[in-house]
C-alpha cells in the first residue's frame, strides 16, 4: 500500500522506486511473475489505487518499471 489520495496524481517518485524494490523482493522471495501485483480494485469496487494507475499518467507502468530495475 502506498499514503496518500492517489486521485489525479500518482505516487512520488521516491514512493514507486521504494515500492519497486519491494515487490520486486517479494516476487523472488515468493516466486511469482510480475502479473501478480495486482490493484485493490482488482478486488473489490473500490477507486483505489486511484484514477491514474491505469489510465492518465498510468502510474501502474512506472512501478513496473521500476520493478524491472530492482530485479
Amino acid at each position: 500500500a502506498l499514503a496518500g489520495n492517489l486521485m489525479g496524481v500518482g505516487p512520488t517518485d521516491a514512493q514507486l522506486a521504494s515500492a519497486g524494490k519491494l515487490l520486486a523482493y517479494l516476487l523472488t522471495l515468493l516466486g511469482l511473475s510480475r502479473e501478480s501485483i495486482r490493484a485493490h480494485k482488482d478486488f473489490v469496487p473500490t477507486a483505489c489505487p486511484g484514477d491514474q494507475w491505469d489510465g492518465g499518467i498510468k502510474w501502474h507502468d512506472k512501478l513496473m518499471a521500476e520493478v524491472e530495475k530492482a530485479r
